[in-house]
């Protein structure tokens, strides 16, 4: 039994992720649970693949809600540029529970960080992108050396920030992603998903749309390069940016 047999395709669990995630970022767990326990209890009836995406899919909202609760230890225990920090890197724990879900199907769940296929016969190496990212991160380090303690939480926090949500949505979500719906379907939902997560973050609808496109870019650079350093990098820089104009605050102290 499953859907594609029926001409549905794997349209359907892509389209059940989103309907999770953004009532997860609402609050509304009860319709929830509602929403993702009937595919759970067909999961023996269904193939493979969608197997292994419904039980990711459960091991990502299990990670998230267990991310709930221990902010709330961490926010008691810690200062808020610390407790800050441990919140972004809370986000591998839902990435923890996805690849063991992986290895129990065999299945492979984040992509190389090998050197970029479309850097292996180029002068430019992905070196020089590492230094650029570096530069942006002691700019602002030198805006901040003012406050020795908030330079240096602020360039962890970007580093942990651009790594957690990498191995999460380019990592994670887009391979699970690719395997029902193709590269282009995966670029485009693990986007959304990557933009709607910021809902329950108090961001607007206009800046989760940004937070999308942008999420479509890193996707697509994973497809060309097949590597996750080039986006996590990219990640870097693109928050050291926001940081810098002031688009995005962060409050470390």
């Amino acid at each position: 039994m499953d859907l594609q047999e029926c001409g549905g395709g794997y349209m359907w669990l892509l389209s059940l992720f989103m309907a999770a995630l953004l009532m997860f970022q609402a609050g509304a767990f009860t319709f929830l649970f509602m929403l993702v326990l009937v595919p759970l209890l067909l999961i023996p009836f269904f193939k493979e693949v969608s197997r292994l995406f419904l039980w990711s899919m459960l091991a990502y909202f299990f990670g998230l809600f267990l991310i709930l609760y221990a902010d709330r230890i961490v926010n008691f225990i810690a200062s808020p540029g610390t407790a800050l920090i441990l919140n972004r890197l809370l986000f591998l724990v839902p990435v923890l529970f996805m690849i063991y879900v992986g290895r129990r199907f065999s299945k492979r769940t984040i992509v190389s960080f090998g050197k970029p296929e479309c850097m292996q016969n180029k002068k430019t190496s992905f070196a020089s992108l590492l230094m650029i990212s570096l530069f942006i991160l002691m700019a602002i380090y030198s805006m901040a050396a003012s406050n020795l303690e908030a330079a240096l939480l602020l360039i962890v926090y970007i580093i942990v920030n651009s790594v957690s949500e990498e191995l999460l949505w380019r990592g994670a979500w887009l391979t699970r992603m690719t395997e029902i719906g193709g590269p282009h379907l995966a670029v485009f939902f693990s986007a959304a998903g990557y933009g709607a997560s910021f809902l329950m973050l108090g961001f607007s609808a206009s800046a989760c749309l940004g937070f999308a496109i942008v999420g479509i870019f890193y996707g697509l650079l994973v497809m060309k390069t097949k590597n996750l350093l080039v986006p996590i990098v990219l990640h870097m820089l693109v928050d050291s940016c926001l940081i810098a104009s002031g688009l995005i605050s962060v409050p470390l102290i």
